[in-house]
């Protein structure tokens, strides 16, 4: 990237990412996942095998809901069955705005996405920066008062030898 984008090494790697707009690893990851979602879901382009296997609440249910969107994650008893492909889409498929989830196409959706993703990209990038700066600032703050002490301490041991 540096090289593409002829910058030094101090240049900040989220910068770079959006400047090539491009997505933090864990959004590419949740950006894939969601595509596939999407294609099950919709039953675009989806394997006949993978058919159903993510439900919408009201097509299980048999009853109109307030969101039709949204899909039906099924319990787990333990946190193994918690991180599969079908507990991890579905929650994040129902955190996301109601608005993607309502996409029809999966070029719009794909598109929506990737805005929703570089958008939380920024978001916990700036988030990082204040958390950052804060504990910059508390180890300056301790490295100046550890300066004094020392600087007090010399100074004392100084008069006294007079």
């Amino acid at each position: 990237m540096r090289i593409i984008l002829a910058v030094n090494h101090r240049t900040i790697s989220q910068d770079m990412r959006n400047r090539l707009y491009l997505l933090s690893l864990d959004s590419r990851q949740w950006f894939l996942k969601l595509q596939l979602a999407f294609n099950i879901v919709d039953n675009v382009q989806c394997l006949q095998q993978l058919e159903g296997y993510l439900v919408k609440r009201p097509y299980l249910h048999g009853r109109i809901l307030k969101d039709s969107t949204l899909l039906n994650i099924t319990p787990s008893k333990m946190k193994m069955g918690q991180s599969t492909f079908k507990c991890d889409a579905a929650q994040e498929w129902n955190g996301l705005p109601r608005e993607i989830r309502e996409l029809n196409t999966l070029s719009k959706f794909k598109t929506h996405i990737f805005k929703h993703y570089m958008e939380q990209d920024r978001i916990n990038h700036v988030y990082m920066y204040h958390e950052l700066g804060s504990i910059f600032l508390l180890v300056y703050l301790l490295l100046l008062l550890f300066f004094f002490k020392h600087l007090f301490l010399y100074n004392i041991q100084n008069h006294c030898n007079f």
